[in-house]
């Protein structure tokens, strides 16, 4: 059921019951009441609620109704927020704008509380009615028990108020949003009822799965190796640009040894060059694995990935040029990681590229210029 449709049988369920009040006022409600003296607080509290539907006073409507309902729209406004919420951030793209349509999440965007969500269900009140509807509607008789009074019109129309906080309220709308004939509000929490358990069912499968063609599963084959110590399965789901950059750091570490026993050959000079710039690790690195799997030891990558056996993804967005976003939590913190699809379907991991540039191939870089300038013959002056 789409927006409009919602909107369309919220108006015809609901209104259908406005018409026949506000008749009662259209036709002098008090008429029949004549033959006996009828309960005055009771009949205030009638006078002022057909008054109100007369103004199309909603603020006024939802005080003289239960508080029971009240408390029922404040429920029903922060399940409704929340699931529509949960949709746009966690919801297939494909499937969004479906489900928010069968959400009527435009009735519950315009709304900040459930008080504001009962008035936006009331809104476009029909027309008054015409004579034909005017006619037996006036108050033949009011029964008042302890807490509860039944007015009954000629045409034998019940309404029923009840004393709620020292005050008489109408049931009507309570009755009304609350009855076997809303059809609408069930389908609405019927439909909420399945987004929620889709919702519920897809977290779970995203904090299990390991498939590598969908971006939360390459992300949980890196918490579980981080879990587990291995390291090497999360230089599988790194992307091409960043085992690329660790294949030129692994170069240039090779070089920079080569040049390093060149002009250094007594190997405690060598050593005091690499510690002097926190680079002795660049004496073991082979290739772009092993350069890797240091920087990972040393701790290089630690701010990257706080993840812990708590941590779980949270959802998936849509990331820049068809890449993705997942979202992990753990504990209280929540950590982003980009991902992107390789031709082969396969998602990788984006964001070790910066940290990888930053604490291995600049810092040889700068390595190498310093040993550059060290080695240059000084000029000398004529």
């Amino acid at each position: 059921m789409g927006c409009h449709d919602l909107l369309k049988c919220v108006r015809k369920q609901s209104m259908r019951i406005f018409v026949l009040i506000a008749a009662l006022l259209c036709s002098g409600v008090f008429l029949g009441c004549q033959e006996r003296e009828l309960d005055p607080a009771v009949l205030a509290a009638y006078q002022h609620f057909v008054q109100a539907l007369k103004a199309d006073d909603r603020e006024a409507l939802y005080a003289q109704s239960p508080v029971a309902l009240h408390a029922r729209m404040d429920v029903l406004y922060l399940r409704w927020k929340t699931v529509v919420a949960r949709v746009r951030e966690e919801y297939p793209e494909a499937e969004k704008i479906k489900t928010l349509e069968l959400l009527a999440a435009t009735i519950i965007d315009r709304t900040s509380s459930g008080k504001d969500l009962f008035m936006a269900l009331l809104e476009d009140l029909l027309e008054p009615p015409g004579p034909p509807e005017l006619q037996g509607l006036e108050v033949a008789d009011l029964i008042v028990r302890n807490k509860r009074a039944i007015v009954t019109t000629k045409a034998g129309e019940v309404f029923e108020f009840v004393t709620d906080q020292n005050q008489w309220r109408c049931t009507l709308l309570d009755n009304q949003f609350t009855g076997d004939t809303y059809t609408s509000l069930k389908m609405l929490e019927a439909n909420m009822d399945t987004v929620a358990s889709n919702l519920d069912s897809w977290r779970v499968a995203s904090r299990d799965t390991t498939d590598q063609t969908r971006p939360e599963g390459a992300l949980n084959t890196i918490v579980q190796a981080f879990i587990y110590g291995k390291r090497m399965t999360v230089y599988e789901v790194l992307s091409e640009a960043t085992t690329q950059l660790l294949a030129e750091g692994a170069r240039l570490s090779g070089t920079l040894r080569k040049q390093l026993k060149a002009t250094n050959p007594k190997p405690d000079s060598y050593r005091e060059f690499l510690v002097q710039r926190s680079l002795e690790w660049v004496a073991r690195v082979v290739d772009g694995r092993s350069l890797f799997a240091i920087l990972w030891d040393t701790g290089r990558f630690k701010s990257i990935f706080p993840l812990t056996r708590s941590s779980k993804i949270q959802s998936v967005l849509p990331g820049q040029g068809g890449g993705a976003v997942v979202l992990v939590r753990t504990n209280s913190e929540q950590s982003r990681y980009t991902m992107r699809v390789n031709k082969d379907g396969k998602w990788k991991l984006q964001d070790l590229e910066s940290a990888v540039r930053e604490v291995a191939v600049q810092p040889i870089q700068r390595a190498l210029e310093a040993l550059k300038q060290a080695s240059a013959p000084a000029e000398t002056v004529p």
